[in-house]
Parts: structure tokens; C-alpha cells; sequence
């Protein structure tokens, strides 16, 4: 049998209220002051106003009416699985024109999204939300980082689709926003005094009463450098390029980074061959010590050869120990010189195509995914990718040539021995003859 005890203490103090019982006595007995009984009093009203009960009786309907209601349930079922089998369809021909289109233009991106297309993302999103799904689960699965759906939400919240509209990406800061009456009495200075420093023209420019006006330093760099006629010497030792001789067989090794964070950093070790930009297999590591590239470098000389060269740039795995290591495999190493990036030029170059083929991996932290990815680049890039450095060939067609290959318009290095040591003369970044002398391998 229920008694009043085993209601809920808001309903004990409204029962007991209309027994006639006071305020003061229901409070005493509970050990609260008349003020919170009071406050019970008026919600336990407040709730019993409210309650209304359930109906006990199922209402009753025909067989008939039954069999019609599941042939129309069953009817919508098999029409929603007709459109989801359509939609499928739909998605994996999406994919695959997406697929053709980056192998015709590996570095083409569908840039910022309107707002239109955003607001339809968060009414999805919405809708994924009420179903049960998390945030993270639906920016993984749409290739957004929940970070950027968060700031879309907090957009369309406080301005509407106006906020979901996208920003020029234009720089706050740069040249040409200085008006053209400045740029030009600039440019009549740099004509007038060429030997001034970037200091003395922007203090002449700002103090001059005819100017007046603030141009930075950096500014004046970059329009003098624009404005500045170069001969054809200088343009030549711009586009210097270089190749070694026939026979020399010469790697190129460097580091691209994938991830950085603040517990660890990973990372791809590329391999490529110099004459050929043939790329070898290429591995992610967390461990970036001497001693794993050079694990790494002797299953690909088992496999390929030894090279003849190593060229790195002066990163900490490529430096004393590693050359100590590479000359015990009786490969000389040949380090960058210090800011010339162009030593290196030709295996940036397949490190900026690498990072426009691939995915950026902080948006879905797969790495099967990126695996894969990195060996349909690695296959791209030597067997269907022709260039015009290579003379309409493929890097692969030249590796797996016959070695006489020679790039036109180059500088050829050949290596020679004199004196105990490995000699090359070339021209140096100045245009001024150079040599390269290392000690000759025992």
C-alpha cells in the first residue's frame, strides 16, 4: 500500500498543505525554514496542474487497415533503398571524376566553399547530431576538421549566412597598396640615387614635405627588386642548372615533414636519383637518426645499387656521422651549401608536387590512407609524368635506360682523381670557376 512517504519530497509538502496542515508545521517537521516550503508548495501545484494521465486503452483497428498500413511502410522502405543504392552510385562516380581530374591537374583545389554549400553542411550536420553522431565522426567522414565546422557554427549564430560568406585571402600588407603618386616618386628615387640604402629612401619619403608618407623598409626592398633590371649574365646564373657525367651515379636524399605536434614529428624520407628525378620508395619514420637513414639507405643499395654521391642538405641525420657511415659504403656525401636551395632544387620540386597530390593528413589522420596515396604519387610521378627537363621522357624510361642521358643547356661536372682526393670544377653561384675536392675512398 502507497503511503505519503513514498512520494517525492515536493509532493509530500503539497499533500500535506491541502490536509490543512500550516506552512510552519510541515516546515518544522521537515527541519527547513517556512520560506523553501513554501517554494515546494507552489511547484508541487505547479506540477500536478500539469500532469495529465495516460490513457490505458490501445485503440483498436481493422486487419484490413493493418495489412494496408505495412504495405505502405514496406512500399517507403523499398523506395528509400532504391534512392540509396542511386545515391551510392552517384558518390562512387563523384569520386572517380575526382580522381581523373587529379591526374590531369594534381595540384587542383576546389578553393573556399560559398555560403550557401556551408549552410547546407551544418544543416547536415544538424541533422547527423540529432541521429547520434559526434563532430569529430562527421568532419572525418566529409574531410573537415571539427575545428572548422565549430567556427562555421559560431558564425552563422552570430551574423547569419553573411558570416559563412568567404574572405579574400589578399594579404593586409604588401606593395602596391601604397598609392601610385608614392610608388612613382619611389621609383624616380631609386633612378636618381641607386647606390642609396633601403633606410635612406624610406626616411627620405617620410620626412620629405612633399611626401610625407610611411613606406616600410621592406616595401622599398621588394619594389626595387622588381623594378630592378637584371642582364643577361644575371639571368643566366639564375637559371644555371648543372648535371654530372656520363657513368657518375648520384642520389638525393632529403626529409619532408607530414605531421608536427607537440609529442612527435613524422616524417617522409625521399630518395630520388639526380640525372632521372627517378623517386625510390619512399618511408615514414618518427625516428630521424643517423643510424635509421642509414638502415634504410643500405636496403635500397641491396636493392638498386650503390650510387657513386650522396647530396643532402645540412640537416643534424646528414651530417659528421653520416658522412662517417656513407664512407665506410664507400659513398661520398656531398652537403648543401649554407641558404642555396637551388643545390637541391630539383627534389623540392618533387616535394611541393608530393604535398599537392596527397591529402593534408590533419584533416583525416588515416595512414593507410596516406600510404596509399604516397605510393599512387611515387607511381605517377615515375612511370606516366613526363617532362620537359627529361626531353619529353618519363624519370622512368631514363633510369632504366642505357645512362648516356645528358639534360640540355646544363653544366656538365665530371669527377676526377688527383692526389689522393675526388676533384670537381664548376662554376660557382657568382659565375667565378670553383672546385669541390673530397678525400679519395680507401
Amino acid at each position: 500500500m502507497t503511503t505519503i512517504s513514498d512520494f517525492h519530497p515536493i509532493i509530500q509538502a503539497t499533500l500535506l498543505s491541502f490536509s490543512g496542515s500550516s506552512l510552519s508545521e510541515i516546515a518544522d517537521k521537515a527541519g527547513v525554514s517556512k520560506v523553501a516550503i513554501h517554494k515546494q508548495v507552489q511547484k508541487g501545484i505547479e506540477h500536478l496542474r500539469s500532469y495529465r494521465r495516460k490513457s490505458d486503452v490501445v485503440p483498436k483497428i481493422s486487419l484490413d487497415e493493418a495489412q494496408e498500413k505495412i504495405k505502405k511502410l514496406e512500399t517507403l522502405t523499398q523506395h528509400l533503398r532504391r534512392e540509396l543504392i542511386i545515391c551510392s552510385v552517384k558518390i562512387n562516380l563523384l569520386e572517380f571524376f575526382k580522381s581523373k581530374v587529379l591526374q590531369v591537374f594534381p595540384r587542383f583545389k576546389s578553393g573556399q566553399l560559398p555560403a550557401r554549400e556551408k549552410k547546407l553542411i551544418l544543416d547536415a550536420l544538424e541533422k547527423f547530431q540529432k541521429a547520434g553522431g559526434l563532430l569529430k565522426d562527421f568532419g572525418e567522414r566529409i574531410g573537415k576538421s571539427s575545428d572548422t565546422l565549430s567556427r562555421w557554427q559560431k558564425l552563422f549564430e552570430k551574423y547569419g549566412l553573411a558570416g559563412l560568406a568567404p574572405k579574400k585571402s589578399r594579404p593586409k600588407h604588401f606593395g602596391n597598396k601604397i598609392p601610385l603618386w608614392v610608388r612613382e616618386q619611389v621609383i624616380a628615387l631609386f633612378l636618381k640615387y641607386p647606390r642609396w640604402t633601403p633606410y635612406q629612401y624610406h626616411s627620405y619619403v617620410r620626412h620629405h614635405p612633399l611626401t610625407a608618407w610611411y613606406v616600410s623598409i621592406t616595401t622599398i626592398v621588394k619594389l626595387k627588386n622588381i623594378h630592378r633590371t637584371r642582364s643577361e649574365y644575371e639571368k643566366n646564373r639564375i637559371k644555371k642548372r648543372w648535371c654530372f657525367a656520363k657513368g657518375v651515379k648520384v642520389w638525393t636524399i632529403d626529409f619532408v615533414c607530414i605531421l608536427k605536434t607537440e609529442q612527435f614529428k613524422l616524417q617522409l624520407l625521399t630518395i630520388s636519383d639526380h640525372r632521372s628525378r627517378f623517386l625510390f620508395p619512399t618511408a615514414l619514420f618518427l625516428n630521424t637518426s643517423t643510424d635509421t637513414v642509414i638502415d634504410y639507405l643500405e636496403e635500397l643499395f641491396i636493392k638498386y645499387g650503390k650510387p657513386d654521391f650522396a647530396k643532402a642538405d645540412n640537416g643534424g641525420e646528414f651530417r659528421l656521422d653520416c658522412r662517417e657511415q656513407l664512407r665506410k659504403l664507400a659513398v661520398h656525401l656531398l652537403s648543401s651549401p649554407q641558404h642555396y636551395g637551388q643545390f637541391n632544387g630539383a627534389h623540392e620540386r618533387i616535394h611541393r608536387e608530393l604535398r599537392a597530390f596527397i591529402d593534408d593528413f590533419d584533416l583525416h589522420h588515416n595512414l593507410m590512407r596516406l600510404l596509399e596515396q604516397i605510393r599512387d604519387y611515387e607511381k605517377q610521378h615515375n612511370f606516366e609524368m613526363r617532362y620537359d627537363y627529361l626531353e619529353g621522357n618519363t624519370p622512368a624510361d631514363i633510369y632504366f635506360g642505357d645512362g648516356s642521358f645528358i639534360p640540355k643547356n646544363v653544366e656538365v661536372v665530371t669527377p676526377y682523381e688527383k692526389e689522393g682526393e675526388i676533384r670537381m670544377k664548376f662554376t660557382d653561384r657568382d659565375g667565378n670557376p670553383a672546385r669541390l675536392s673530397l678525400p679519395l675512398l680507401k
